[in-house]
């Protein structure tokens, strides 16, 4: 899912305290503007477990900053419906946290409202709810096996003539195209017969190597209400074996993406989470399948 970007989030509470603090010029720095902000992201799969749910905090501008000082590790979490509550724990990951289901019989439901209740341990208690959407199919999958093209540039007929496509679920209008390498390092192992060839990265000129997003493993594309999609090349980050997913995601999973992958803000107004948190607490259905893009002949 797209996940462990919430402290995005934090990044503008910096810039909306520093733009006070140093407008001031002067003026010794005030110690009593900053206001501690916490900062929810659950956004779940149909027909997957719960994990991925991300509670962290702003920091304030005068302390240095460490990121892992913005998690929150010690909130009670709860995902429950009307048929089902799923208690959520903490997890520290190598790069980032999250709290998780342990429970992995417990699956997401589709067509379900679900409510969210985090407290903290101040006392402080946040809460949100949505309806899950409903589950969907391929129409027609992408090859198992593509040959990425010499020349991105000049297209022969075969190389940009390659769909996919799927039947839309009832009532559903956007859906999001995900695009995640499973594996950057090794390539030869997954060929027939096995090499010893690494993975490389896809030459991209539009590339900005400095941007956080470039070392994520995924691209995703918003398609809006299209129920089919030809290959875009140039959307792989490398080559070798890939997992293409088309995400269908209700109405407060679809706000966060577009405020998310749209810019690098995001409007406290437009969360969905009660309680004085900002955030989202969402859900898309998703339909997946492997692929092996071969490396362009040089």
């Amino acid at each position: 899912m797209m996940r462990r970007t919430i402290h995005t989030y934090i990044v503008i509470v910096f810039t909306i305290v520093g733009t006070v603090v140093f407008n001031g010029c002067e003026d010794p720095i005030p110690t009593d503007l900053y206001v501690e902000q916490t900062l929810i992201e659950a956004l779940l799969t149909v027909n997957q477990p719960v994990e991925g749910v991300l509670i962290s905090r702003s920091t304030p501008i005068a302390d240095t900053f460490r990121f892992e000082d913005s998690f929150v590790r010690d909130a009670q979490v709860m995902i429950y419906s009307d048929k089902d509550t799923m208690r959520l724990v903490y997890r520290q990951g190598r790069f980032s946290s999250e709290y998780y289901c342990p429970d992995t019989t417990k699956i997401v439901q589709p067509l379900t409202r679900y409510n969210l209740r985090v407290q903290m341990q101040d006392g402080r208690v946040f809460t949100s709810a949505m309806t899950t959407p409903s589950p969907f199919v391929w129409k027609q999958k992408l090859p198992d096996i593509l040959q990425f093209p010499k020349d991105t540039n000049n297209l022969q007929r075969p190389d940009f003539n390659v769909f996919t496509s799927w039947e839309p679920p009832q009532n559903q209008n956007d859906f999001v195209l995900r695009l995640r390498c499973l594996d950057t390092l090794e390539y030869g192992k997954y060929l027939n017969p096995p090499t010893e060839e690494r993975n490389r990265r896809v030459f991209r000129f539009f590339e900005n190597t400095r941007s956080a997003r470039y070392r994520n493993t995924a691209q995703y594309i918003f398609l809006g209400n299209a129920t089919a999609s030809p290959v875009a090349w140039l959307a792989f980050k490398w080559y070798g074996k890939q997992e293409v997913s088309v995400l269908a995601p209700e109405s407060n999973y679809l706000r966060w993406f577009k405020q998310r992958f749209g810019g690098n803000t995001f409007n406290p107004l437009l969360t969905n989470i009660e309680g004085g948190a900002i955030g989202a607490f969402g859900a898309a259905s998703e339909i997946k399948h492997e692929i092996f893009i071969l490396k362009n002949q040089r």
